[in-house]
């Protein structure tokens, strides 16, 4: 038997919370091309998408690869 009890609401949660995650690292990456493809510097990058999105530089930076 299962330790655990199945939470249907909580499931939902979850995926609903996992696909709000994906949108949002879509749009990073998009705003990301985007600013590269205006010529701007990896440095003035990171601090743009930092302000947009309330990201620590660490953060910021995994979007540059």
């Amino acid at each position: 038997m299962l330790d655990t009890e199945y939470n249907e609401a909580e499931v939902m949660e979850l995926f609903a919370r996992d696909a709000q995650n994906k949108g949002i690292e879509i749009g990073i990456n998009g705003t990301v091309n985007i600013l590269r493809g205006l010529g701007l510097s990896e440095n003035d990058i990171i601090s743009k998408i930092c302000e947009q999105y309330n990201l620590t530089q660490e953060q910021a930076q995994n979007y540059m690869s």
